[in-house]
């Protein structure tokens, strides 16, 4: 009975603890770019249609729990290979809620996530690192840029 109760138990601390990071990796070796601790509790994702024929895109709301939570700027978000916005933020508690917004129309000024420059339709932007999973976040901390992948969206109808 004592030798389940110590596998149980180590496996579960086993699981919480590599579910609770994210490493983002960049270039072909694989070299770890870096590693915060935060948890992604939620991220949904509701495709839009607005009201301007030929105007779509996606609005993404994650929410975030973990050590440093309220010492981190939150910035830029990347997902689907070409896709990115600068991300609002509240703090509530421990829990830090980023929100988004994408759109690929051209009748819809979109800013480059780098430049800051607003441009008109679509443009493609680029991750700053390869990752695996559907989004790559980018926080400021200390001035450092630091990145926590998001696995999964729950993607929500309009």
């Amino acid at each position: 009975m004592g030798l389940a109760r110590i596998s149980i138990v180590a496996f579960v601390f086993v699981f919480f603890f590599a579910c609770s990071s994210s490493k983002v990796h960049s270039g072909k070796g694989g070299e770890k770019i870096d590693e915060i601790n935060f948890r992604v509790v939620s991220a949904e994702m509701v495709s839009w249609k607005g009201a301007i024929d030929g105007t779509t895109g996606d609005r993404l709301t994650i929410k975030l729990t973990g050590n440093k939570i309220k010492e981190v700027i939150p910035d830029s978000v990347w997902y689907d290979q070409y896709k990115g916005f600068r991300s609002s933020y509240t703090a509530n508690g421990d829990t830090l809620i980023l929100k988004g917004s994408y759109s690929a129309s051209d009748k819809v000024k979109l800013v480059d996530l780098e430049s800051g420059n607003k441009t008109d339709g679509s443009v493609k932007v680029k991750a700053p690192h390869e990752y695996q999973g559907e989004a790559l976040v980018r926080f400021y901390l200390s001035g450092q840029p630091k990145f926590v992948v998001v696995e999964k969206f729950r993607k929500i109808k309009q």
